[in-house]
C-alpha cells in the first residue's frame, strides 16, 4: 500500500478586506538591497569570514499586532455555541497587509537587544562586534538571514540568539541566496546564475539554441521598422528574467537589458529578437560571475562615462557607472538620462553626479 498524502494548510486572513487608517496604517517593510549584499561579500572574501545562512520558519506570525483587528473563526475551528463570536488578533498573520512590517519590527527589536547596530543607510544590515574582537555582519531579506564573521563561535552566538526567539532552519555554509548560487572558500567568494540562466533557457525552449559571443550585436537598431509582437506577455516575462540576471551578477548585460526594458509597453519582433540575442550570449557565458578575493590593497574603484545623444527617439544620453572591490563589481548602473544633455561634457557630468551619489551611499555604508 501507498503512503497517504500529506497536504499542509495555512490560515491565512483576508488581508483584501482590511481598510487603511482603520485596520492598518503603515505596510512598507525593508529589505537589503542585491547592492548590499555584494558589497558584505566582498568584505567577507577580503577579511576571510564565513557566510553561514538561516531562515526563519512562518516569520509573519511572530510579528505584534498594534492595530485592533477581529477575524471570522477559521473554517473546521468553529467553536459550538458560540459560532457568533469572532478572533481577537494580537499577532499578525499571512495575509495581513501589515505582517511583513509587524514582522521586521520584531526581528530589529530582537537584534536590538541582542547587541546589534542598524546601518542608518540601509536597514537591512546589522553588525556587532563580539566580546573576543571579531566583528558579526548580518544581511536580513524579510526571512532569510546571512551571518557573516571570521569567528564560527560568534556565529553560533547569533544563532542561538536567534533560535531562542524564532523558529530557525540552520542552512549551513550558505550556498544559494535569493536565487543567487554563492561558492566560498577562505578568501574567496563567487556568485554566478547557472541553475537560473538554465531555467530561462528552459522557459524560452532555447537549450539548443546557437550561443553568440556579445550581448548584443554592434550599432543594434531598435527602431528599425517591424511588426507588433502579438504576444507581448513573453517579451515582457522574458525582458523581466533579464532584468533580475543584470541587476545581481551579470552587469554585461546591464546596458542591453535596460534598452529592452524601454520598449514593454508595445515591443515588435525587432526587439523580441534582440530580447533572444541576450538569452543566446548567457548561455555561451553562463559559467561567468562575480568572483571577490582578499587583495593586498583594499579599496574601492569607480568608473563612470556616458554617451551622448544615443537614443535615436529621444536624443538621451545613457549613463553608466560601475564600483569594484575586492577584485569584482559590486554596484552598477545603465540608465537613460532624464533631460537631454547639449554636448558631451554635459552628459559626462550628469553621470558623474549619479556616479558621486553612489559613492556617498556606500561611504555611509562602510
Amino acid at each position: 500500500s501507498q503512503d497517504p498524502v500529506v497536504y499542509k494548510a495555512r490560515l491565512v486572513a483576508q488581508g483584501f478586506r482590511q481598510v487603511k487608517g482603520l485596520d492598518y496604517f503603515e505596510t512598507f517593510s525593508p529589505v537589503v538591497r542585491y547592492d548590499s549584499i555584494r558589497f558584505l561579500l566582498a568584505i567577507s572574501a577580503q577579511f576571510h569570514f564565513q557566510i553561514h545562512q538561516m531562515d526563519v520558519t512562518t516569520a509573519f506570525l511572530n510579528g505584534i499586532l498594534d492595530e485592533e483587528i477581529y477575524m471570522v473563526q477559521p473554517p473546521g475551528f468553529i467553536k459550538r455555541g458560540q459560532e457568533n463570536k469572532v478572533c481577537h488578533l494580537h499577532k499578525s498573520l499571512y495575509g495581513l497587509k501589515q505582517a511583513p512590517l509587524c514582522w521586521n519590527q520584531q526581528i530589529n527589536h530582537v537584534l536590538h537587544d541582542g547587541g546589534f547596530t542598524r546601518a542608518v543607510s540601509e536597514y537591512g544590515v546589522y553588525c556587532f562586534t563580539a566580546p573576543s574582537g571579531s566583528s558579526i555582519l548580518i544581511a536580513l531579506y524579510v526571512d532569510d538571514l546571512l551571518i557573516m564573521s571570521s569567528d564560527l563561535d560568534a556565529i553560533k552566538s547569533v544563532k542561538t540568539l536567534l533560535s531562542s526567539h524564532f523558529k530557525m532552519k540552520d542552512l549551513g555554509l550558505a550556498k544559494t541566496f535569493l536565487g543567487l548560487d554563492i561558492a566560498q572558500t577562505s578568501g574567496r567568494v563567487s556568485l554566478s546564475l547557472k541553475s537560473y540562466i538554465d531555467r530561462i533557457l528552459s522557459s524560452t525552449n532555447m537549450l539548443d539554441c546557437n550561443s553568440v559571443s556579445t550581448p548584443l550585436p554592434a550599432g543594434y537598431d531598435f527602431f528599425l521598422p517591424s511588426p507588433a509582437l502579438s504576444d507581448i506577455t513573453s517579451y515582457r516575462s522574458l525582458v523581466g528574467k533579464l532584468l533580475f540576471g543584470a541587476n545581481t551578477v551579470r552587469p554585461d548585460i546591464s546596458f542591453a537589458v535596460s534598452a529592452l526594458s524601454r520598449f514593454l509597453q508595445a515591443p515588435n519582433e525587432i526587439q523580441y529578437k534582440a530580447a533572444k540575442h541576450v538569452v543566446r550570449y548567457l548561455k555561451g557565458t553562463r559559467s561567468l560571475g562575480l568572483n571577490y578575493f582578499a587583495q593586498n590593497y583594499f579599496s574601492l574603484t569607480a568608473f563612470c562615462d556616458a554617451d551622448w545623444a544615443s537614443d535615436k527617439n529621444d536624443r538621451r544620453s545613457t549613463t553608466g557607472y560601475i564600483f569594484q572591490l575586492a577584485g569584482a563589481p559590486i554596484t552598477w548602473k545603465s540608465k537613460k538620462q532624464q533631460t537631454v544633455a547639449l554636448s558631451t561634457a554635459e552628459a559626462e557630468y550628469m553621470a558623474l553626479g549619479d556616479a558621486v551619489k553612489e559613492i556617498l551611499w556606500l561611504l555611509q555604508l562602510s
